[in-house]
């Protein structure tokens, strides 16, 4: 029963509702001026060269195809090399003046390889940014054809969907709010005894409407002030570079219309305030409910209804968004205006339950007729975006859709409970005039007290029942703010590629690891050489007992970490019951996470996610090329030892230990050049440390001094420490304490740098203990230190510095530890065996060492460093190279030194990646630039190897969309019909039973 406007009626109030008629009319135009076409997320759909291909000379640019327009002035597209350096000529344009969907950049002639393309655009309609990546080959170079072509980040960007929250929540409110005044008073008109004693009850919740509007009309404001804020940091950008986008004009247009209803509400308000008594008009309520609705617009042209470029998924957007708006809007109109005025009112207990016995029905009718267009809209909408139920389910998007079902139907239930048990409540206590006579007014119902209270608690029952009900229904706009900021699953998983790959049983497992889950569920992961190119994924599912699970379909998803690549998708192909495979490729080196997804046969089981996280992806160490440069000093004469890499300045410094120098030495790597510093009261400089501040430390175990240097201030400062210390290491730890050690003494020494005094002095239970090599851990805050009589030991300042040695187990023990280096991604301890020629490595957590290959019996391994690939260095200070170590794979090369003899025994690296060293005995230091090489003969190899058969599909999880929401479609529709004409019955009942009287 919508309610109806006659033109006399309308002429005759023209001149009072002219103001809102004209107001009508610019919102319509801003509102249609609002509608851009709009395709939810901008995600990659197709790419020259494409991803996967294979090409037999460079090209000249790189072209992106998008899904949307984006906005290039906030957008990236970059080409990577297998060495993670960016090799395209840094001029991103439109592919086409009139065509903003696609993006290119320029190249150099590249050498054949493997190449990365990463994009990181800004839509320009939904104001979202994506992630993508994928990978292509040039030369001889081959990729599995299962490689995916590129998957949009699914990261939520949670501050966004904060913001967009409230905006939801307004609007839910304007539009339910007045519809539900236009639907709900109507059948009052038709008894006359009730609409006048209800009329008090009009004025009053017209009153708290127009408050209610205001409340909503300045959340409305404020969320879309905060959405710019967050727009502005998502592209890194101001306020202003986000109103130049095309989403910020439609965020314009909404914030312009969100401040023409925040100007009609405090216009209301107002009138109220001058007249006291004031009703708001069919026509002003009619109004609020169109600029509402023009709202509503412009959130599905922003939604994932237009995310395939046609009307008809919009238009049922925009249907399924009023009917829920409707829904959810009106129960908190319910709960938060009609029902309190009811329980504050001063009308009797029977016109307080004949108003409730309209208001219930009246409402459940309409709330079945929206769940019925909800019904049909919402799976049809989904099925447009995404007819893979399975792929939904498993995605970021399937999560946030099961919460609003959830809550949806936690609604349902709490609605079903007003309509069914509510409801006849009313309608027995209304019986009493069977007890008390026909006349409702009689004064003999002001006289039943048991009465009252009974009413009375009905409708405080009623009352918190769609309180709960509102709650929910705020739950459920959060989960549709969550939703609407993620991608469709169709961007989560994009033209994925499977392959059937038959791979040798002969390979090596170069990365093997598992993980066992809630579900008793272990997940098991080999990779094959696990090093960049082409690798063999092969994924396996059991229980606890080693059974293998059946799963119908599986995927992996992995991400560059450093270069914030990806993630990337490829489809694994089933082998045998519990087992998968697919080839695909690492891009680059650097460290990746992977996460496996995956779908039991088995009915009623959740789905399979396992995270195999930090994963360091290396270049072959055999494709690798060293270039070796030194610096010596000339007309100078110097012996540096302990170098150490100054990031603030990308200077090397080091310590001269010639008799009486008294010297540290920076090098400029920018400038290519040495700077000499000038020490009093310093007779060599052995060690040095940098401080948090920059600040040099060293020691002089001649003089017996620690010194501290400012480069900046040119200021130095020394301080004694024990005449009997000869110090061997030197580490600093997070509170800027200088730790060495003292082999002599079998001490350990910690120098306050803010005192300027030893405060800590701790001895070794073993007399003929020796500490050597210390470093400090800068994530765990331990000590850790080597004995020379072949044990390693940690010094825990948390518990009262206590001392835990460890040695390996059995007869083994290290052979002269000389240095330590700590891995800080696993934590794991490198440890440098001078006499048994070896690196070992310790496992805080399993407590255990293992040893690496011997490097060169000649050698003499000392100190360390790791490069930008993860590899471990090692200088070998009694011959002329130094030793590089894949620790993953335990392969070892050497690099030589040209200098014959340059006694090297420290190393550093800097923020590239790149390895220094100091000549001791070459009179200056060295630099080792690691860079990857062709990959043509490893990827020969595994053409040999491994044969792959492309085969275009989606990910199949066996439950067939059609077949399992048709069905409920149609019970739900059903279900719908039947509710509508019971609470139809009902209410014509009541109306009829309440006019009787």
């Amino acid at each position: 029963m919508i309610p109806k406007f006659s033109l006399n009626s309308l002429l005759s109030s023209s001149c009072k509702n002219f103001p809102i008629m004209l107001t009508i009319i610019f919102v319509a135009f801003l509102g249609f001026s609002a509608i851009h076409t709009s395709f939810g997320h901008a995600f990659v759909v197709n790419s020259n060269p494409s991803q996967s291909q294979s090409i037999p000379t460079s090209p000249k640019q790189v072209n992106v195809f998008f899904s949307e327009p984006v906005d290039l002035h906030y957008s990236h597209l970059k080409v990577i090399d297998s060495s993670g350096k960016q090799v395209d000529k840094g001029d991103v344009r439109y592919l086409q003046q009139n065509d903003d969907s696609a993006l290119t950049v320029s190249i150099p002639s590249l050498k054949d390889g493997i190449y990365t393309v990463s994009t990181n655009v800004l839509s320009q309609t939904d104001g979202h940014v994506t992630e993508n990546a994928f990978v292509f080959a040039i030369g001889q170079q081959s990729l599995p054809a299962n490689v995916t072509k590129i998957t949009q980040s699914s990261t939520l960007y949670l501050p966004e969907a904060i913001a967009r929250f409230p905006a939801l929540l307004a609007q839910v409110m304007i539009v339910g709010a007045a519809f539900c005044t236009l639907w709900m008073w109507t059948p009052f008109s038709k008894i006359a005894s009730l609409a006048e004693s209800t009329s008090q009850l009009r004025n009053r919740a017209s009153k708290s409407l127009v408050v209610y509007y205001v409340i909503a009309s300045v959340i409305l404001v404020s969320s879309n002030f905060a959405i710019l804020y967050f727009q502005a940091i998502a592209i890194n950008g101001s306020i202003i570079d986000v109103l130049g986008t095309r989403f910020g004009t439609v965020l314009i247009e909404r914030s312009l219309i969100s401040f023409i209803i925040l100007g009609l509400s405090l216009f209301e308000f107002g009138r109220f305030r001058k007249k006291g008594k004031h009703t708001i008009s069919k026509f002003e309520n009619a109004g609020f409910l169109l600029i509402g609705i023009f709202l509503l617009i412009t959130t599905s042209l922003i939604g994932h209804g237009a995310s395939n470029k046609q009307l008809v998924p919009i238009i049922i957007d925009f249907v399924h968004n009023i009917t829920a708006s409707i829904w959810i809007g009106g129960t908190f109109y319910l709960a938060f205006i009609l029902i309190p005025i009811v329980k504050q009112s001063s009308i009797n207990w029977y016109h307080r339950l004949a108003t409730l016995s309209l208001w219930i029905p009246r409402y459940s009718t309409l709330i079945v007729t929206l769940l019925g267009v909800i019904i049909i809209t919402g799976p049809f909408l989904l099925y447009i975006l995404e007819d893979n139920l399975s792929l939904v389910i498993g995605s970021l998007y399937g999560t946030f859709l099961i919460l609003k079902l959830l809550f949806a139907g936690l609604m349902v239930v709490l609605g079903g409970y007003s309509s069914f048990f509510i409801h006849k409540k009313v309608t027995s206590l209304l019986k009493v005039r069977q007890v008390i006579g026909n006349n409702a007014s009689n004064s003999n119902l002001e006289e039943q007290p048991e009465n009252e209270r009974k009413a009375r608690s009905i409708v405080i029952t009623f009352s918190r029942a769609l309180v709960i009900e509102s709650i929910f229904g705020i739950a459920l706009l959060i989960s549709v703010g969550l939703l609407v900021n993620t991608g469709v699953p169709a961007s989560e998983a994009q033209n994925q590629f499977q392959a059937t790959t038959n791979t040798t049983a002969n390979q090596n497992e170069n990365y093997l690891n598992s993980r066992l889950l809630d579900n008793n569920t272990k997940v098991s992961l080999s990779i094959t050489p696990f090093e960049v190119g082409n690798n063999n994924f092969k994924v396996s599912f059991s229980d606890l007992n080693g059974q293998p699970i059946d799963v119908q379909s599986a995927e992996i998803k992995y991400s560059q970490i450093e270069k914030s690549i990806g993630p990337i998708t490829a489809n694994l192909e089933k082998q045998s019951a519990g087992t998968f495979s697919v080839n695909a490729s690492f891009g680059i080196p650097g460290t990746w996470d992977l996460e496996i997804q995956a779908m039991p046969i088995k009915e009623n089981t959740s789905g399979i996610v396992a995270s195999f996280n930090n994963l360091r992806v290396k270049p072959n160490l055999d494709q690798l090329s060293f270039n070796v440069t030194e610096y010596p000093i000339s007309n100078n004469k110097i012996q540096p030892l302990y170098p150490v890499y100054d990031k603030s300045r990308n200077y090397v410094w080091f310590g001269d230990t010639s008799i009486g120098s008294g010297r540290i030495f920076a090098f400029d790597i920018n400038g290519q050049n040495y700077i000499e510093h000038k020490i009093n009261g310093t007779n060599i400089v052995t060690l040095v440390t940098l401080d948090s501040k920059n600040n040099l430390w060293y020691l002089d175990p001649l003089t017996k001094v620690i010194g501290n240097y400012d480069p900046t201030k040119n200021i130095s400062r020394i301080y004694p420490f024990p005449g009997y210390v000869t110090p061997s290491g030197i580490t600093i730890d997070s509170d800027d304490n200088i730790w060495f050690t003292s082999p002599l003494s079998g001490e350990v020494m910690r120098f306050d740098t803010k005192t300027g005094n030893v405060t800590l002095n701790l001895h070794l239970k073993d007399k003929d203990a020796r500490p050597f090599a210390i470093m400090a851990d800068p994530i765990s805050n331990l000590i850790w230190f080597t004995d020379e009589a072949g044990k390693l030991a940690k010094i825990d300042p948390a518990n009262n510095y206590t001392i835990t040695e460890y040695s390996p187990s059995g007869n083994r023990t290290l052979l002269s530890p000389t240095a330590l280096m700590i891995d800080k991604t696993t934590g794991e301890i490198y440890i440098s065996q001078h006499d048994g020629h070896r690196i070992t490595v310790f496992n805080p957590l399993s407590r255990t060492f293992t040893d690496l290959p011997v490097i060169n019996e000649a050698g003499l391994p000392f100190g360390m460093a790791f490069d930008n690939y993860g590899n471990l260095w090692v200088a070998e200070h009694t011959i002329n190279k130094i030793a590089v170590i894949d620790t993953q794979k335990s392969k070892v090369r050497e690099i030589e030194v040209k200098n014959s003899s340059p006694f090297i025994q420290w190393l550093t690296s800097d923020s590239d990646g790149n390895i220094w060293f100091a000549e001791q005995r070459g009179n200056g230091i060295g630099l080792v630039e690691p860079s990857s090489g062709p990959l043509a003969q490893q990827q020969a190899q595994e053409s040999g190897n491994t044969s792959t058969q492309s085969i275009g599909s989606r990910a199949e999880f066996g439950i067939n969309y059609q077949n399992f929401v048709a069905p409920a479609i149609l019970i739900g529709i059903i279900f719908s019909a039947f509710m509508f004409a019971r609470n139809t019955t009902q209410l014509k009942s009541n109306i009829a039973k309440i006019s009787d009287r």
